[in-house]
Parts: C-alpha cells; sequence; structure tokens
C-alpha cells in the first residue's frame, strides 16, 4: 500500500513527466512516459520504508529537472529546439533565482510593543481641607449658647 507521502511525490513524478513530453510524437511521448513509469514501480516495490522513499522520489525529480530539460531539447530537430532550449534555461534561471531570493532575505522582526502613553484627563482633586477651628474667646460658626456647638480639634 502507498502512503500520502509516496503518492505524492509519484504524482508530482507523474505530473513532470507529461509536462515535459507534451508535443512530442505520440511514440517518444509514451516510450518516455513508461520508462518513467517502470521505473517508479521499481522504486516502490523495492522494499523501502515510506518515509524514505518519499524524500528519494522527491530528491530524484528535483535533481532530473535539468536532464530532463536537457533529452526534451535533444528530440526536436530544427529551429524549435533553439527556442526550447532558451526558454528552459531562462525558466530555471528565474525559479532558482526567486528561490535563492527567497531564502537570503532577512526574516521580518517583530514590532516593537506599543508605547504606553499616561493617561489624557488628569484624576479629581482632592478634598478642600476642614474649615479652621474658631479662636479661643470666640463661639464656633452655627453654635448658640445653648448649643455649645462642633469642638474643633487643636
Amino acid at each position: 500500500m502507498i502512503t500520502t507521502g509516496v503518492g505524492l511525490a509519484v504524482s508530482a513524478v507523474r505530473a513532470w513527466t507529461r509536462l515535459y513530453t507534451l508535443g512530442l510524437p505520440p511514440e517518444l511521448r509514451d516510450r518516455r512516459r513508461d520508462e518513467i513509469e517502470s521505473d517508479l514501480w521499481e522504486s516502490v516495490q523495492a522494499g523501502r520504508t515510506d518515509a524514505t522513499l518519499a524524500w528519494q522520489i522527491w530528491a530524484r525529480l528535483i535533481g532530473g529537472l535539468a536532464d530532463d530539460l536537457g533529452w526534451r531539447s535533444e528530440q526536436v530537430v530544427g529551429v524549435a529546439p533553439l527556442v526550447f532550449r532558451l526558454v528552459a534555461t531562462l525558466g530555471l534561471i528565474t525559479f532558482l533565482g526567486l528561490w535563492l531570493i527567497s531564502a537570503a532575505s532577512p526574516r521580518i522582526p517583530e514590532p516593537p510593543a506599543a508605547p504606553r502613553f499616561p493617561p489624557l484627563i488628569d484624576p479629581p482633586p482632592p478634598p478642600p481641607p476642614p474649615p479652621p477651628c474658631a479662636p479661643p474667646g470666640f463661639p464656633s460658626a452655627g453654635s448658640s449658647p445653648s448649643d455649645p456647638g462642633v469642638k474643633c480639634q487643636r
């Protein structure tokens, strides 16, 4: 049984094979696709662990891209091979350049913490002090002869 990792790798190889053999004469195209399919079948039947097999298939796919494009450019005759080689080379250089730029670009740093500002509204003022006490011998405010009034603390 093929696991998801191996299945994805095999599907990627098949898709790449269909792409670079597109436009070839049918007998040449089918022969190349059969060669790749046979190689995939032998790899799956070899009895390796699934993780190892998936990595091996991916590595062979990536490592063989230039060879596949070279094989493809040898299969056509006339002006088309030159155009194909030019487009394939520029595409490969563009892909590798973008990959290198993305790998070498610095990581975006975390933004600094937001500043803490003092509150915009002042707190309310403290309550006023109590009124002063009347001097000795003077009656305090609001007192009557029958009511001695509130005594001040001195």
